[in-house]
């Protein structure tokens, strides 16, 4: 398991809704590719030199579990943690909080008196079983060791930067 957690922070945009103003829920996993190649390039191996090399991260399986509604507007962080499963494929487990107290609002606008989004509430969680695959062989292959060495490391100090600036948010401090 990577020791720290990857923060990777998104809006709840117009293009991402659905017509009852809310994220429409295949955009969660959308959002949660985004945040996992934003911490491939944290890590300092991104997609584009990782498929330079050869190899592409596939999707295996994908479990998710759908707890709050996201409305337009919302800010949110998508917190990411690795565990190596084996020299072939690795899990990512992320969830989705709000990053701030938010009032909500109905699909026009207008706030809907009394309610409220509260600061680090979980939204979703997904866990994403990723197989590395040697795309010139096109066959299952050992995941890259610059792929796989930054998550054996006890410290890897980008992601704990963002990790406790995250830390800090959620306790109402300055990061």
């Amino acid at each position: 398991m990577l020791a720290d957690t990857h923060v990777h922070y998104a809006d709840a945009t117009f293009d991402l809704l659905d017509r009852g103003g809310t994220l429409y829920h295949p955009n969660h996993l959308v959002l949660a590719d985004r945040a996992r190649g934003g911490m491939l390039e944290d890590i300092g191996y991104p997609l584009h030199e990782l498929w330079q090399d050869g190899f592409a991260l596939m999707v295996r399986n994908v479990t998710s579990e759908f707890l709050k509604p996201v409305f337009a507007g919302s800010k949110l962080a998508i917190l990411s943690e690795v565990a190596l499963d084996s020299a072939r494929s690795l899990t990512v487990s992320q969830r989705f909080v709000f990053q701030c107290e938010l009032p909500k609002t109905d699909l026009h606008g207008k706030f809907i008196d009394g309610a409220r989004v509260e600061p680090g509430a979980d939204i979703c969680r997904f866990s994403t079983k990723l197989v590395c695959v040697n795309m010139r062989e096109v066959r299952v292959d050992a995941l890259p060791e610059r792929l796989v060495e930054p998550f054996r490391r006890s410290v890897n100090t980008q992601v704990r930067r963002a990790s406790d600036g995250y830390r800090a948010m959620l306790a109402g401090a300055p990061s």
